[in-house]
């Protein structure tokens, strides 16, 4: 295997353990609500809405799906979380309103 065969495993290896630790609620609440969940989400949504046409409706569909991805990995860092209970329960909050709108933004 060559050295950029190698790089790319290694990125892809650690691509799926950010993603496993994210599920396992492994990172800091505040890093995933706000690193992991909100700012990709904005930047996404506002790049849509910024270019426009399908590439608009691709992106707001990417950002939808990274929503509902990111619904597991805030509940469960609120589990985790040992600061105040009332921003775990309020991120608990936030994650069910954010599955609420992306299981209702799809057709039936």
């Amino acid at each position: 295997m060559n050295e950029k065969n190698k790089k790319q495993e290694t990125k892809k290896k650690d691509m799926r353990e950010t993603a496993d630790d994210l599920i396992k609620g492994k990172y800091r609440l505040i890093e995933v609500f706000w690193l992991y969940y909100f700012v990709p989400v904005l930047v996404l949504n506002t790049l849509g809405t910024a270019l426009g046409g399908l590439l608009a409706v691709l992106l707001n569909l990417v950002a939808l799906l990274w929503a509902g991805f990111m619904v597991i990995p805030i509940w469960k860092s609120a589990d985790n979380y040992k600061g105040n209970k009332a921003l775990a329960i309020l991120a608990k909050i936030v994650a069910v309103l954010v599955g609420l709108k992306v299981a209702l933004s799809f057709p039936v």
